[in-house]
């Protein structure tokens, strides 16, 4: 079986980081809070989510560029926003600084 290799944007996590800050500066706290959040990702969702939040593709943009239908990226941000979400109310992290 063929596995694809998902190229991406080293700056990638970075620009993620930076377009979640209202302020346009992160704190270090929000940062460790950013990495265990993705952590909680598959790989297939972190790569979608990613796309869409980060290199701000457009949905169609995405569903392009993977191969797969609008709603299945769009689902798959709505899962990976779920998982995000319930990481950061329930993480340790959410508690530092």
């Amino acid at each position: 079986m063929h596995q694809r290799t998902i190229y991406m944007e080293p700056s990638a996590l970075e620009q993620l980081r930076h377009n979640m800050s209202e302020d346009k500066q992160i704190s270090q706290a929000n940062h460790f809070r950013i990495d265990d959040a993705l952590s909680m990702l598959t790989e297939r969702e972190r790569e979608v989510y990613v796309m869409v939040k980060a290199e701000l593709l457009s949905l169609e943009q995405a569903t392009r560029y993977l191969g797969v239908c609008k709603s299945t990226v769009q689902k798959t941000v709505d899962r990976a926003e779920l998982k995000i979400n319930n990481q950061i109310a329930n993480s340790l992290f959410s508690f530092v600084g």
